[in-house]
């Protein structure tokens, strides 16, 4: 299992950065947010609040609409590290040493989408150079690679040195030394 981990972090000749993996993820941001948007319309309708009346509705539906929005996120990203937009796209969240997210990462990365709505976001990613990456990601230790030809790729820039590993050894060639009570 070790090999395989290291493999995925090791960059490759074919990895996607830079203006053509933005404009994927700016696609995949677009995929998404209709996908969240058809999700709200949905609640609004079933709420009443489109074509209807919709008086003494306002902040519990709109905090159903950012719940679902954020739902729609977390379980997404949380099976494999893909929305359909990312789906779509070829593009997925992984941790910046390369492993797959865990469910703490998706769950700081869903959570501070709500500041990243901001204009946070947006200067987050511009001073983040190539990377660029949003308040959720830094927080998180995630980042959005290529997931085109098999394993995540990381961009050499965007990965972090990762110390160097003591070897493994077997459990059949550790010694065993046994002390006696005398």
């Amino acid at each position: 299992m070790e090999v395989e981990m290291n493999a995925i972090a090791q960059p490759s000749a074919g990895s996607v950065s830079g203006s053509k993996l933005d404009n994927r993820r700016m696609l995949a941001g677009l995929i998404d947010l209709a996908v969240v948007a058809a999700g709200a319309a949905v609640i609004l309708v079933a709420a009443g609040a489109v074509g209807g009346d919709g008086a003494g509705v306002g902040a519990p539906l709109a905090a159903v609409v950012v719940g679902w929005a954020l739902y729609y996120y977390f379980a997404c990203e949380s099976g494999g590290g893909q929305t359909l937009g990312k789906k779509l796209m070829n593009v997925r969240v992984v941790r910046v040493d390369g492993k797959p997210v865990g469910i703490g990462d998706v769950a700081v990365r869903t959570v501070l989408r709500v500041v990243d709505t901001l204009i946070v976001g947006l200067v987050a990613m511009l001073a983040t150079g190539e990377r660029r990456a949003r308040v959720g990601d830094l927080v998180a230790g995630t980042m959005i690679v290529s997931s085109d030809g098999g394993p995540a790729t990381v961009s050499p820039a965007a990965a972090p040195a990762s110390a160097p590993q003591a070897p493994e050894t077997p459990m059949s060639e550790v010694p065993v030394e046994l002390a006696v009570a005398e």
